[in-house]
């Protein structure tokens, strides 16, 4: 939680900072686990031959530095990757159905993404 993103957005857009320091000691409460790639996949040496990702990341969320640099990371590795970020959006946004058009639209984009990884057209 050491990125720009994480100092910005560290509270007040509803996920915060330090909630995600708490889940992440939770998750890996021992510091030797947070080295290992099977845990942390961007420790990894490399991660070619991982599945095509799709990685959605909202403009005011503490993670979204990170999502941008798991995304680097699988194009360094010849991963086939789609990075989409949405404006003015929080952490959670994708359940936000009903209240905000980017989480309607989100849907959809997912579909399209996901048809494209598959060789399909819409």
């Amino acid at each position: 939680m050491n990125y720009p993103s994480a100092t910005n957005y560290s509270q007040g857009y509803g996920l915060t900072t330090q909630a995600m320091k708490w889940f992440w000691d939770q998750y890996l409460s021992k510091v030797e686990d947070q080295e290992d790639p099977y845990a942390v996949p961007v420790k990894a040496n490399s991660l070619r031959g991982v599945a095509p990702a799709i990685l959605i990341a909202a403009e005011f969320d503490p993670l979204t530095d990170d999502v941008k640099n798991y995304y680097q990371k699988l194009i360094k590795d010849s991963v086939p990757a789609i990075y989409k970020e949405f404006a003015g959006q929080i952490h959670g946004f994708f359940n936000l159905s009903g209240v905000t058009d980017d989480a309607e639209s989100l849907y959809s984009e997912i579909a399209k993404e996901i048809n494209a990884v598959l060789g399909r057209r819409n």
